[in-house]
């Protein structure tokens, strides 16, 4: 499917369509919760998002209150899974306390 994609087949237009709106509609959520500086997409999705992204693109811009006059970079992280275990080390590093022998 995702050859097919990657390659214009025109049958998955709707699919498309469908699926990028409805990564819009989360991340537009997750935008005006916590207004970022950029978002990153991870996991098996990045191989097609590029196709989808016209559609999630839209959909933020229509609805998303932090961001209708600037752009947000919506940025494909091919290594996510590297990238949340780093961030994990980072914030638990940051917490951990040795000396206490406590995570706060």
């Amino acid at each position: 499917m995702v050859k097919l994609i990657q390659a214009g087949d025109p049958r998955y237009a709707d699919f498309l369509r469908e699926k990028g709106a409805l990564i819009g509609k989360v991340l537009y959520v997750l935008i005006d919760l916590f207004n970022p500086q950029s978002v990153f997409i991870g996991g098996d999705i990045v191989d097609i998002f590029e196709q989808l992204r016209p559609y999630a693109k839209e959909a933020i811009q229509n609805h998303c209150f932090m961001i209708r006059d600037r752009i947000l970079p919506i940025q494909c992280d091919n290594q996510s899974s590297v990238s949340m275990i780093l961030g994990l080390n980072h914030a638990m590093c940051e917490k951990w306390e040795p000396l206490n022998g406590a995570l706060y």
